[in-house]
């Protein structure tokens, strides 16, 4: 059985869907500059995001909208982290969100 690609897919696809979340680029832009404005670093890559304040890194979020699933690897206890999350939560409300607490840091 072959998978249809994801550009096949997105090429046929309504964009004005909200339900699509964060396949679509435009939300995920909107995720990087609403955290900007609520004051912290973030540097955004394709799917990834490297979020940090004024104290240093805070968090790694890696966003995997084609199987509705976002891993948030925390890098520092913050209170903050809250607000990441409501974030996340109201532009794509169907998202699974994980965060890894298990994290080692050396």
């Amino acid at each position: 059985m072959r998978r249809e690609p994801r550009t096949d897919f997105m090429r046929s696809t309504d964009l004005s869907d909200l339900q699509l979340g964060f396949k679509l680029y435009g939300i995920r832009l909107k995720l990087l500059y609403r955290l900007k404005r609520e004051g912290f670093y973030v540097r955004m890559h394709a799917y990834e995001y490297l979020v940090g304040d004024n104290k240093g890194f805070l968090a790694l979020i890696f966003l995997e909208p084609w199987a509705n699933r976002c891993l948030i690897l925390p890098l520092r206890r913050d209170k903050k982290m809250a607000m990441i999350l409501k974030l996340i939560k109201k532009l794509d409300p169907a998202i699974k969100v994980e965060i890894e607490r298990n994290l080692r840091l050396y």
